[in-house]
């Protein structure tokens, strides 16, 4: 993959270290994710993850914010335009999002061109990750703990986590007294528990997670996925 490696600025590290922050919040996620920044008037960039991941996009603008990104010994008039922020996630996660590769170009036609860019080179910064295909782990009530667990060189990262019940079949349910329960902490306790981690043991148990169902035989479903890459890619912010 080749990426930009234009100087940075003093200004810029600052900006990207709150936007670090703001995107660690939300998502819940290290900061271990990858940037591409194309120019006005260069070919398409594909942006590709290891095989059996995919990409999920997590920041992208297009237009100008800083006076050293795209230049090409141009005099620039305005380095503080840019095109509506969700407009452009929106595009770009459309184009590549659950895609093991995508192509981008960067370009008014594609984004638009607001008065205030108008004549101003302009580029598309794209902030993403690389993620395994969803994996489900079930664990069951009385059985000894179990790891969920990622390839060496990635983490895992759960989407959704509940102890209880939700079908009749999983861990011979089918004599279940109920067969929708969740214990509402379950999901933020097994994330604040794995995310970001290789391996982790988890047991189901009412002591963990609290008894939602009464005496209904319950286990522990962990949806996931392994994300690559603990390391930044050289790009320029």
């Amino acid at each position: 993959m080749v990426v930009s490696r234009e100087k940075t600025s003093t200004s810029a590290v600052i900006i990207f270290a709150f936007l670090t922050i703001a995107i660690v919040h939300e998502a819940e996620l290290a900061s271990e994710f990858f940037v591409e920044t194309i120019c006005d008037g260069e070919l398409a960039r594909t942006l590709t993850c290891p095989k059996q991941n995919v990409l999920s996009t997590i920041w992208a603008s297009y237009g100008r914010q800083h006076n050293d990104i795209c230049i090409d010994g141009e005099q620039l008039i305005n380095v503080t335009c840019k095109v509506d922020f969700d407009t452009v996630l929106s595009m770009v996660q459309e184009t590549c999002d659950d895609s093991n590769t995508c192509e981008l170009e960067s370009s008014k036609d594609a984004y638009g061109d607001p008065p205030e860019c108008a004549g101003v080179k302009k580029y598309l910064q794209v902030y993403y990750l690389c993620k395994s295909e969803m994996i489900k782990k079930s664990i069951c009530e009385f059985n000894p703990p179990e790891n969920i667990t990622c390839p060496e060189t990635q983490t895992i990262q759960v989407v959704d986590a509940n102890y209880g019940r939700t079908d009749k079949w999983t861990c011979g349910g089918q004599l279940a007294e109920n067969n929708q329960c969740k214990s509402p902490k379950s999901d933020q306790m097994v994330k604040k528990k794995c995310n970001g981690q290789n391996v982790c043991e988890l047991e189901a148990s009412n002591e963990a997670f609290g008894n939602p169902c009464g005496k209904t035989h319950k286990y522990l479903q962990v949806d996931y996925h392994c994300q690559a890459g603990k390391t930044i890619s050289k790009a320029t912010y």
